[in-house]
This record gives C-alpha cells, structure tokens and sequence, in this order.
C-alpha cells in the first residue's frame, strides 16, 4: 500500500507545472480581453477622407468617418472632417454636432473651431462665435483669419473700438491681398465710426499708398477731413471717388453733408437722395434727407421721409431685440425667422436668407420659414444682397 501511494504522489504535477499552467491561463486571460477592447484608430478613415474631400466628394468623404463612435486616436480629426464635408453639403445642424462633438474630444483644434464660429454666426450666435474664434485665434497665433472674422462681427455688432483692433490684430499678422485691404479699409471705418478721426491717419496714408484709386479709400479719406473740418479737401476727395464709382455711399454722403453746409440745398437733396437708395437703412442720411426736404418746403415729401425714418428706426431697434433673443436661446427657430422677416422688409435680402436658413437648420419643419425662403430671388443666396446695417 505504501509503495502505491508513493506511485501516486509522484505521478501528482509539481509546483512548477501549476505555476506554468496559471501563467498560460492568465495570458490567454490577458489576450482574450485584449482582444475584446482593442479599438484601432482612426487615421486611415481620416486620410481616406481627405482625399475624397480634395477631390470634391464631401457625401463619399462623410461616409468615411460618419460611424465612428469610440474615442480611440483620430476621432476628433475624424469629427472634424464630418463637420466640414457635411457643411459642404449644406447640412449645417448635423455639422455643428459633428464639430461640437470634435472638439469636446480634442479641444485643440483651431480649424474645428474657425467652422463652429461661422455656423454660429450663421445661426444668429454672435457671442459664442466670438468665443470660439478667440480660442482659434489663441491655438493658431500666426493665423490672420480669426481676427479679420472677429473685425468683421465686432462692426457689425457696433462694437467699433473692438473691431479696430481686431482688424489691427489681422494686419500685423501679414495677410494676404485682398484681405490685407479689407482688413485696413475696416479698421478704418471702424476708427471713423468710433470718433477716432485724428487716429486713423496712418492707416488712411498707408491705404491710400497702396491703392490710390479705391473709392472706399477716397471716400473714407474724405469722411475723416470733414470730420476735421477741411471741408474743401473733403469735398474734393468725394468728388474724385464718386468719379471712379458714382454710387460710393460715403462719398455721396460727404457731398450731400458739404453742400447743405454751403447752402446748396437742391445739390445736397440730389445727393443725399442717391445715398438713401444706396444705403436704404442708415438713419444718418434720412435724418439729413428729412432736414433739406424741410428746409425746401417739400412737405409732402419731408411727412414721407419722416415715416420711413420712424419705421427704419423701430426695424432696427427690434432687430437688435431679437439678436438678444438668438443669443439667449440659440435653438429657437423663432427669433430667427422673425428677424429673417424684418430683413425683407428693409431690402436687406442676404440676412434674409441667412436668417430663413439659420431657422431651418435648427427646425427643418418650420414651414413659415421654408415659404419665406421660397420667396427670396436666387441673388439672395451670394454674398452682394445686402447685410445688416
């Protein structure tokens, strides 16, 4: 019996052979599980993308990447390219959760935000544009673009201080023509605008310089030495600008100013008048419009004029209204249509159109909004047909 059991024991696996064996175990263990969770990147599906985006295919580019899910290296990039093949697909709402989605995965990433800012400007969100372009501006330090955008919402907003420097920003950072030129034909309206006529000499001499024929250039040269009470220089910088193009408003609105100064009132009425179809919108040229009808005892004409200043006031006191409702609730197709509304009705046919879209974007079913775009001429859609005063 005890040599059996000595047999026994020793056909019994050792130490050794129970530590191999849970060694193998727990590897399998290990691969199995890595195998489970493995999750590939997603470069290739991003260069895949690209490509098909350089080749304008932005529908076969979105297909690349619309499925992914995980969070695994090239997602945000991927989301990235989601946005910006859907927005050329026009399909704007998809594209801002694409791009929102890109950067909560990966903050840094300057083009994602340059995108998200334009959809929010698009959808009536001035103030979080304005934020992501400060954070592109500050991942993308060299890059002019941010600032000259910021320029731009900054006057529109009537934050001209602001705008000034924005475009400043923009010009030290050596932009390209034709940006350089609107860039610095901004900032000096901007300067004008704000009262900073002594201040935008430089910038006017440097414009000048570089186009000695622009009529905005001329007509600015022009606002800044009436502004500065040289009147005859004033008015001769007009008249060289409204001789390159007869319907510059600046430069119409100078003479119109100039010549009621002189006395010349018919001369300023026929100025004054051209400016108004120009700029149907400023409240400048129909207050002095209702002053030299006034003074030329055109009393019909002046209870005319005094009805579409009170009406253009009031568009534009709501207008300013329903900005503040947009920013308040940026997903309220509401405000946007009713701004889109108050467009058509002072000519301003892009904002139109931007503001019908932004309302569909956020609402594809908000029928008001569709008919109203229906409505808009085909022009409506290009960047000429007017913007917000």
């Amino acid at each position: 019996m005890n040599d059996s059991l000595s047999e026994t024991r020793s056909r019994r696996p050792g130490p050794l052979l129970f530590v191999v064996v849970l060694a193998h175990v727990a590897l399998l263990g290990w691969l199995a599980w890595l195998l489970m969770h493995r999750r590939a990147d997603h470069w290739a599906a991003v260069e895949r993308g690209e490509a098909l985006m350089a080749q304008g295919r932005p529908d076969l580019a979105f297909a690349e990447v619309a499925n992914i899910r995980d969070e695994a290296p090239g997602a945000a990039e991927a989301m990235t390219l989601a946005g910006r093949s859907l927005l050329a697909q026009g399909q704007v709402a998809i594209a801002r959760q694409a791009l929102e989605r890109a950067l909560k995965l990966k903050p840094e990433q300057p083009d994602a935000a340059k995108m998200l800012a334009a959809v929010y400007f698009s959808s009536g969100n001035g103030p979080r544009g304005l934020e992501l372009l400060k954070s592109a501006a500050k991942l993308d330090p060299a890059d002019f673009r941010p600032w000259y955008a910021m320029g731009k919402v900054y006057q529109d907003l009537g934050e001209f201080g602001e705008a000034a420097d924005a475009y400043g920003q923009a010009l030290s950072r050596k932009p390209t023509e034709p940006e350089a030129t609107e860039a610095r034909i901004g900032r000096i309206r901007a300067m004008l605008d704000s009262s900073q006529n002594e201040e935008a000499t430089a910038d006017l001499d440097q414009a000048i310089q570089n186009a000695p024929r622009d009529p905005r250039v001329l007509a600015l040269k022009a606002r800044q030495a009436r502004a500065l009470g040289r009147p005859d220089e004033a008015m001769a910088l007009a008249t060289r600008a409204l001789e390159i193009q007869p319907d510059e408003f600046d430069a119409l609105l100078v003479r119109g100013q100039i010549l009621l100064l002189r006395g010349e009132r018919e001369l300023a009425l026929a100025a004054l008048e051209q400016a108004s179809q120009k700029n149907k919108n400023h409240l400048g040229t129909l207050q002095l419009l209702l002053q030299v009808r006034s003074q030329l005892g055109q009393n019909e004409a002046a209870a005319a004029t005094r009805e579409r200043l009170q009406k253009t006031r009031e568009r534009l006191d709501s207008m300013n209204t329903l900005t503040k409702l947009m920013n308040q609730d940026p997903n309220d197709p509401l405000p946007r249509y009713q701004m889109g509304q108050l467009a058509v009705e002072g000519g301003l046919e892009t904002l139109a159109y931007q503001c019908f879209q932004a309302a569909l974007d956020i609402d594809p079913n908000f029928k008001l909004a569709r008919e109203a775009l229906e409505k808009l001429p085909p022009q409506a859609s290009g960047p000429t047909g007017g913007t917000r005063p």
